[in-house]
């Protein structure tokens, strides 16, 4: 999404053609970056995912003197905002001034998006943007009182905040974070791993907003029946990656319905399932096969090797080759 910066104070800030080797200790795998500097400060821009659904931002701020940041963005944005380092002071349009503390998180809308950022000097602030389209909130609605307001002020082009109150995100909220940015997984295999994430996310920020535990979603006969068969789906093509929004359509259930029943039938995610079954598949092939790293890659659903050995080393904690060793000795 491309933004406006301006320094309260008239600094021209100027982005850089090469990101300066100070920045590279905050580097996450990211699809594209953008350094920026000017006399009072640097920051980082990393692209971590965009697609037609939602582009996520890590962001580093680093000042040397106080000041306030504007930003301001062209297109309507229902942004989650959580703060990682720092205590974040803000202005988001005219919603008033927003404090979030580390682990905190604010979900809110904007028609014309405007920020100001007001940054002490000689402190660091990093924060994740989850920027989202309008209809995403829809996957929710049926499950959550507290979104229905929120919705209709944002079909009414109304700026709105979720809540009044920062949300304090769980450990979990927060490894689910940390996934994300440290997710080395590429090609489709990223975008269904990272579609999963954010829904956990999502998920995690509603339920906190609510006051609520996650709950059970209620499923007739006909949808688990349509759930089995997607578990069949998967675990038949294990070549192949699909997201939840194709699956949803081929279930003729909402992502979110599809996402939460299929934990509760099969007691797994949809993206551990068939993780699960292509590790397995991976480890037969190693076991009992001459087959190469390329060709078990392939035939696992990994465009990319190095991804592949990523992530059966997370898998079983050592790589393809060490494993295919070990079961020759």
């Amino acid at each position: 999404m491309r933004c406006n910066l301006t320094s309260a104070d008239g600094y021209p800030i100027r982005f850089l053609k090469q990101i300066p080797t100070i920045l590279t200790s905050d580097h996450v795998p990211a699809v594209r970056r953008y350094a920026a500097r000017y006399k009072k400060g640097i920051m980082l821009f990393q692209c971590v995912e965009e697609d037609s659904d939602c582009s996520l931002w890590h962001n580093v701020f680093r000042l040397y003197d106080t000041d306030t940041i504007k930003s301001s963005c062209r297109y309507p944005t229902v942004a989650l905002r959580v703060s990682l380092s720092g205590l974040l002071r803000f202005k988001a349009g005219t919603l008033g001034d927003i404090e979030l503390a580390p682990r905190q998180a604010l979900l809110f809308y904007l028609p014309e998006p405007s920020n100001e950022l007001y940054l002490k000097g000689g402190k660091e602030y990093i924060f994740f943007d989850f920027l989202l389209p309008e209809k995403y909130i829809e996957h929710f609605l049926p499950y959550y009182s507290i979104l229905p307001a929120f919705a209709e002020k944002i079909a009414d082009r109304t700026e709105a905040s979720l809540t009044s109150f920062p949300i304090r995100l769980s450990a979990t909220g927060l490894h689910c974070i940390d996934m994300l940015l440290n997710c080395t997984y590429k090609g489709s295999l990223r975008s269904m791993y990272i579609d999963a994430r954010i829904m956990d996310i999502m998920t995690e920020v509603l339920s906190l907003a609510e006051g609520s535990s996650k709950r059970e979603v209620i499923l007739t006969d006909e949808e688990v029946n349509r759930i089995q068969e997607i578990r069949k789906l998967l675990g038949k093509n294990l070549h192949k990656h699909y997201r939840i929004k194709d699956l949803s359509r081929m279930a003729y259930i909402n992502e979110y319905k599809l996402k939460r029943g299929f934990q509760q039938v099969v007691g797994a995610s949809i993206f551990d399932y068939q993780l699960n079954h292509r590790m397995q598949e991976a480890r037969l092939n190693l076991s009992n096969t001459e087959m190469s790293l390329e060709e078990i890659a392939e035939a696992t659903g990994y465009q990319y090797v190095s991804s592949f050995i990523s992530a059966f080393r997370q898998h079983f904690g050592m790589t393809p080759t060490v494993f295919r060793k070990q079961r020759r000795r």
